[in-house]
């Protein structure tokens, strides 16, 4: 913030000149009338002081203060993908090194002649703040390769929005679950996205895991498959590879895969059969081979299996407040013997309510913190309930238990759920849509009145007005309705003789 005075009326000061002539004149007399040297300099100070003000005054001064552009306390985001593929050699460097290089010899003096603060980030499955230091021994090992979380992340972590986004990324994301939160921040804050790419799908060989699939749940003594999906890229004919497949940390099965040569993206399958339930998590590594100029990105990928006997489908009714919607729900499934409903109520800030519970000290402490307590269940119903009810770890926990276990979670609206605070939560990530932050349209909530008009086919229409009184064209043939609920016009139809649309 810069403060300045400025003068309305710059001619004022032209007022100083008789002044300062009549002050000399009063000076003068005063000598000539033998006054006291240091009375004549003690009232021509006095006087130059009141002179002085007046002279300012009459300038008209106004103290005027600037502050900065808002451009000017915003930043430029910059994000730096460490994952694991920028580390692919090119031209005897990697990709994480061309880009390091880019930022220091190019972008950053570019932004900084600019007068643009920078603020970077390095980012792969997650996304923290850098300097320069870390931004130098940074060592692109990421797993995962999420963008998306980490253009939310930057636009959420300052109050105001920066000036662009920027990524320096070889373009290989193979996480998007927050692409679309990502991209809603963008539109959301008006903030503009360059991408800056490295690397080529030329003249690099590859041999990756891409990822591991399996049914999220399968019976006792049934035959199933763990599935790794494998990519290999611009390679010439390879040698045979070993595959392994581990159940809860041992090993289970081994095999060898040839993989032939050039571009190709294949599966390589485990038939697994299981006698006793219980849940396990399977990994599949992959064993690297020693040759010359190969890349393998992703060695490792997991996945869980439910085993279980179950009879019955058990479905988790949790409710943010006590309502009539588990009792009717539960009386429509008192006949199916498949569907097993068990229920969970908050009722006070700690105090709960459950129904239908197997064992007694089953959901005691609320909501399930860790996913075995969540495994008996298939489907979770959340009925009027906000993401501030769960901590953050219980929602992971939910989450997790739909890409991990499979399950399924329905959510049910409410008077207290489904608005901006499901913004930016992991639960909003579960949905198919993005929370808007604005509050929606105001003031319809004043009761308003339907007129219908009796008119020819050609031209039927409806009238919307505050006033209740029928005119003489309407006639008696039909009574004004009372509408007393509010509603948003989205679209606008052709009515029929006689009706309204």
């Amino acid at each position: 913030m810069t403060a300045a005075i400025i003068f309305e009326f710059p001619l004022g000061f032209l007022l100083a000149l008789p002044l300062a002539a009549g002050l000399a004149f009063s000076v003068w007399r005063q000598h000539r009338r033998g006054l006291l040297k240091s009375r004549i300099l003690l009232l021509a100070a006095l006087r130059t002081i009141a002179v002085l003000a007046l002279v300012f005054l009459a300038a008209r001064p106004v103290w005027v203060t600037k502050e900065p552009p808002a451009s000017a306390t915003r930043s430029v985001a910059l994000l730096l993908d460490r994952s694991e593929s920028m580390s692919l050699e090119e031209h005897d460097t990697s990709r994480y090194q061309q880009a390091l290089s880019f930022v220091r010899q190019r972008l950053l003096p570019a932004l900084k002649s600019a007068g643009f603060p920078v603020q970077a980030m390095l980012f792969d499955q997650n996304a923290e703040p850098a300097d320069g230091e870390k931004l130098a021994a940074a060592a692109p090992k990421g797993k995962r390769t999420n963008l998306g979380g980490a253009i939310a992340q930057a636009l959420g972590a300052s109050p105001q929005p920066p000036l662009a986004v920027i990524a320096l990324t070889d373009g290989i994301a193979n996480e998007s679950a927050d692409n679309a939160r990502g991209l809603s921040a963008l539109l959301e804050a008006g903030v503009p996205f360059i991408g800056v790419g490295f690397g080529s799908d030329q003249g690099v060989r590859t041999l990756s895991l891409r990822s591991v699939d399996a049914p999220p749940s399968v019976t006792t003594k049934t035959a199933f498959s763990i599935c790794a999906q494998l990519e290999m890229m611009n390679s010439e004919e390879l040698p045979p590879f070993d595959l392994a497949l581990f159940r809860d940390g041992q090993l289970h099965q081994k095999k060898s895969v040839t993989p032939g040569k050039g571009s190709r993206l294949w599966l390589e399958n485990f038939a697994v059969t299981e006698d006793k339930q219980g849940l396990h998590k399977y990994a599949v590594q992959l064993f690297p081979l020693d040759q010359p100029g190969l890349k393998c990105v992703n060695l490792l990928a997991t996945t869980a299996v439910r085993v279980s006997d179950e009879k019955e489908l058990r479905v988790l009714y949790i409710q943010g407040a006590l309502t009539w919607d588990y009792k009717f729900i539960s009386l429509a499934l008192r006949n199916d013997s498949s569907i097993k409903l068990t229920g969970l109520t908050r009722t006070a800030k700690q105090s709960i309510f459950r129904q239908n519970v197997e064992s007694v000290g089953e959901l005691m402490n609320g909501f399930p913190n860790s996913l075995d307590e969540l495994a008996a269940f298939r489907v979770v119903v959340l009925s009027n309930l906000r993401p501030a009810d769960l901590t953050p770890s219980q929602q992971d926990v939910l989450a997790r238990f739909c890409s991990e276990l499979g399950g399924g979670v329905l959510m049910i609206g409410g008077p207290g759920t489904f608005d901006s605070s499901w913004q930016s939560s992991r639960l909003e990530q579960l949905l198919p849509v993005v929370f808007a932050g604005r509050t929606g349209v105001q003031g319809l909530d004043r009761p308003f009145r339907i007129q219908f008009f009796k008119l020819p086919i050609t031209g039927p229409r409806a009238s919307f007005g505050r006033s209740c009184r029928p005119s003489a064209s309407m006639g008696a043939w039909m009574p004004p309705s009372r509408v007393r609920r509010s509603g948003r016009c989205t679209r606008l139809t052709t009515a029929r003789a006689g009706g309204a649309s």
